[in-house]
């Protein structure tokens, strides 16, 4: 009997070695895959924070060309790049290295998102991506995405910059990947001189800027600086352009930077205003004059213009500029080289003006020598026909100081004369000591009538 209960114990002890084998090895295998699986976990977990933290140690040993590497930095990183490295390293000193901290994600389970730090300074934000492969277990896997620098500066700058034009910021050419926005299309005038039709400009952005920049829009083909404003209507700062106007007689070649504007209607803004030297002058030419107004636009540089004139004769004339009018002129004319060449001289027309001086003063009865000279039929000879004297009887007279202050010759027909001098007389109201000097500018204008020139209107004083 005890030898049969014996051998049911072995059995019994055998079964519950081979369960206790096998409950090990699942066991085993088990606790070897849940190490596995929190391993797997905390590997893919793990990356971010770790990656975060040797890119801050890459940092503070003082290698910043991640934080410039980027496609779609701040402006200012590139143009201060030198500013910003130096308050890092600066930051980085004072704090003993750099720090890492979890930052602000909207999903942070698909972009885990962390701060590099150097004590109160922010240096960077580090960003990074769920992918789409999974670890051996199935957890999520992140890869790097992006390392993105604080943008530290307040100030910023917008220009609207000519297609012909290069934009400087602190003496940096800025290259075309500052370009934002929609262009702009400025039409030209028609009197622009310096083009016609369309011109392209360009939006230039730059912000985040640690201090206040200077700038500058540069022309390509002369390398000098355009004059700046802000333009209201495009919310920017852009070139500016300027306008100059022009007078001069009809018969005038009119030239700006040695362009001939007189041949160009495009530059004719009116061209019918009246001579006032010339008024009722017209039956004694072939040629009338007017006086011509020019316009001319899209000039790039204030006071860079340079206009000529050219006479009926050919003969070139400096212009003269009224700054109150910011008009360039030609004076109708210059007294010529050579009267003689007019078959006249400088006694002619002074000669004339003393006759009528003597005339109207009656002295020596000029009428006579004074009449030779007016053209018949005239308003002026039918007035000195019937001129009544009523001048201060004298005893004597003479004449001091008579120039011939100018010449103006509008055409081959007309000229318009005009003589200075003093009259003296003495012995008035029955004195014979008394003396009186009368100052007195005398205006003739001639017209060439069968190759003489005759008198054919007047006036005095200055015009």
């Amino acid at each position: 009997m005890a030898k049969k209960v014996g051998k049911k114990g072995s059995l019994f002890w055998k079964l519950f070695a081979v369960w206790l084998v096998v409950l090990a090895v699942a066991a085993g295998l088990l606790l070897n895959y849940g190490i596995k699986v929190m391993e797997d976990y905390d590997a893919s977990q793990r990356y971010p924070s770790e990656n975060a933290r040797e890119l801050a140690n890459v940092i503070a040993g003082g290698d910043y060309t991640m934080l410039f590497s980027g496609e779609s930095l701040s402006n200012s990183m590139t143009i201060e790049k030198e500013e910003y490295e130096r308050r890092i390293s600066e930051a980085v000193r004072e704090n003993g290295g750099c720090d890492v901290q979890k930052g602000f994600s909207a999903d942070a389970s698909k972009n885990p998102t962390f701060i590099i730090t150097a004590g109160s300074k922010k240096i960077a934000t580090v960003v990074y991506e769920r992918l789409e492969e999974k670890s051996e277990y199935g957890f999520d896997k992140y890869g790097f995405k992006s390392i993105t620098p604080f943008t530290e500066g307040s100030y910023a700058v917008k220009l609207l910059v000519p297609e012909n034009c290069d934009f400087y910021l602190d003496g940096q050419l800025m290259p075309e990947k500052y370009r934002t926005g929609k262009s702009e299309t400025r039409t030209a005038a028609a009197d622009d001189i310096e083009k016609t039709g369309d011109e392209i400009l360009n939006y230039y952005y730059v912000d985040g800027l640690m201090k206040e920049p200077t700038y500058r829009i540069v022309y390509r083909d002369t390398g000098r600086d355009a004059d700046i404003v802000w333009d209201d209507t495009y919310k920017a700062f852009t070139t500016v352009t300027y306008d100059i106007s022009a007078e001069a007689p009809s018969n005038y070649k009119v030239y700006m930077n040695d362009t001939e504007i007189s041949a160009d209607p495009r530059f004719v803004q009116k061209n019918d205003i009246p001579v006032e030297a010339l008024s009722g002058l017209e039956d004694y030419t072939d040629e009338p004059v007017t006086i011509v107004t020019y316009h001319v636009s899209g000039l790039r540089y204030k006071g860079g213009e340079s206009f000529r004139f050219v006479d009926f004769n050919g003969d070139q004339i400096i212009a003269r500029y009224s700054p109150d009018d910011e008009l360039y002129y030609a004076e109708a004319g210059i007294t010529p080289k050579d009267l003689s060449v007019y078959g006249v001289n400088e006694d002619y027309f002074i000669t004339r003006a003393i006759a009528y001086a003597k005339f109207v003063n009656n002295d020596k009865s000029y009428w006579e020598e004074f009449r030779s000279y007016l053209q018949p039929g005239t308003p002026m000879a039918k007035e000195m026909d019937s001129f009544w004297v009523t001048f201060t009887p004298h005893n004597e007279y003479w004449i001091e100081n008579q120039t011939l202050d100018s010449v103006i010759m509008y055409n081959n027909d007309l000229i318009f004369a005009k003589v200075s001098f003093d009259y003296w007389i003495k012995g008035y109201n029955h004195q014979t000591d008394n003396v009186a000097k009368y100052p007195t500018t005398v205006n003739f204008r001639y017209a060439n009538i069968g190759g003489r020139w005759m008198i054919v209107d007047y006036s005095l004083g200055e015009g």
